[in-house]
């Protein structure tokens, strides 16, 4: 059961450090890292997909 209380009497807590402590997110392992893209090939073929399907759903 939760007790409320007035705003002015809680301790503030960072929202990932509570999360963390709940067990609900964890630190990431090599933080800042990002994996390459691979150089495109001047297509956009998912554009291509998705405008394709757009248009057979058209009547």
């Amino acid at each position: 059961m939760r007790v409320s209380r007035p705003v002015e009497e809680r301790e503030a807590t960072p929202v990932l450090d509570r999360l963390a402590a709940e067990g609900k997110v964890r630190a990431a392992v090599r933080p800042g890292y990002r994996p390459r893209m691979r150089a495109g090939d001047g297509t956009d073929r998912l554009g291509d997909a998705l405008a394709a399907l757009r248009e057979e759903e058209r009547w």
